[in-house]
């Protein structure tokens, strides 16, 4: 009584499961079909029951089919997908495929079970469509701001060659600087992996280098020592972040090393859990021990200032053998767009 309920309950579940499940002998002929696979191919059991992949299928597709169907002979346990035509529409499914064994555990054909997974593989592929077009149009996004910064750039070059003045002319200069500084985070989400996200340590030292380069510190003696951890952050703190190096490496080289003094900047930026701590040193002239760094007329400094807080981070500064800007900060996670990685 108990068998014949159980083969019932298999009955009820063979004929009414949505998903195709099918029998085949040991020549990989189909001997059973369930009514799900009759509909998939709008054709009765009787069609299907004695025919092979090879003519349900054609000649390719029942070629893969036979050589996984031999291992599953063989006494293997096979999943897969794979893509065939029915009724010539490319169909793709995900199937399941078991050894069948008689009592003394011979192996008289396989069961399989396939699923129909074409409609979700095709808003797979329709979704990784639309995120391609996103990188791209991303991708754009940041070239065309990088080139309409350096645009902006070379246009405050322009007007500060114009200048007669020296102090007005530096501060265009300043403000070429900053703008710099901001082009180079676009040029590194042009060509990053990750549109979203900056490497910092490769833009600290970018951007560090086209500032000597710019003070043409090399003829002047001064060494750069930069220590960075790797560290990605998204736009809205690298942006903050280059700025305020700019701002502090600027106020180094110009005020640090006067009449042909020589000596070392140092970048640091380090993990400290979930905090970052970003250093700028310098080994030149001590920052005045009677100067207030948070309320000074240097613009550079009050942008600093500002940039700091816009990042809720928290900002020291000691004197002594060198002059040492620390800057503390915890950036978003990850999820909410920045983390340290």
């Amino acid at each position: 009584m108990k068998l014949e309920q159980n083969e019932g309950w298999l009955r009820a579940l063979f004929e009414t499961a949505q998903d195709s499940i099918f029998l085949k002998d040991t020549d990989l002929k189909y001997i059973q079909v369930n009514p799900a696979m009759e509909k998939l191919f709008g054709l009765p059991a009787s069609a299907l029951i004695g025919r092979t992949d090879e003519e349900l299928f054609g000649a390719a597709a029942g070629a893969h089919t036979r050589q996984v169907d031999a291992q599953v002979l063989g006494g293997q346990v096979i999943q897969e997908e794979h893509t065939k035509p029915v009724n010539d529409m490319p169909t793709t499914f995900h199937v399941i495929k078991v050894p069948l064994r008689d009592s003394t555990g011979q192996v008289i054909g396989l069961c399989g079970i396939a699923r129909d997974i074409t409609a979700r593989v095709r808003a797979q592929e329709q979704i990784r469509a639309a995120l391609r077009e996103k990188e791209i149009l991303l991708q754009e996004m940041h070239h065309r701001v990088k080139n309409n910064l350096q645009v902006i750039s070379s246009l405050l070059n322009l007007q500060a060659r114009q200048v007669q003045d020296e102090r007005t002319a530096e501060m265009f200069h300043a403000s070429q600087s900053r703008v710099i500084s901001m082009a180079l985070v676009h040029e590194k989400l042009y060509r990053a992996p990750d549109l979203t996200r900056v490497n910092l340590a490769e833009y600290i030292r970018n951007l560090a280098t086209h500032l000597f380069h710019a003070y043409q510190v090399r003829a002047r003696g001064i060494r750069l020592q930069v220590e960075v951890e790797e560290v990605t952050l998204g736009i809205d703190t690298a942006i903050p972040c280059g700025l305020i190096i700019n701002e502090l490496l600027s106020n180094a080289l110009k005020h640090g090393f006067p009449q042909g003094r020589e000596g070392e900047i140092y970048v640091g930026l380090q993990a400290q859990g979930a905090q970052l701590c970003l250093t700028v040193a310098n080994d030149g002239v001590n920052f005045p021990l009677d100067l207030d760094f948070r309320n000074t007329v240097s613009l550079g400094l009050q942008l600093v200032i500002t940039l700091v807080e816009q990042l809720d981070g928290e900002i020291t500064l000691e004197s002594g053998r060198r002059t040492t800007f620390k800057i503390e900060f915890t950036p978003p996670r990850r999820a909410e767009t920045d983390s340290p990685t």
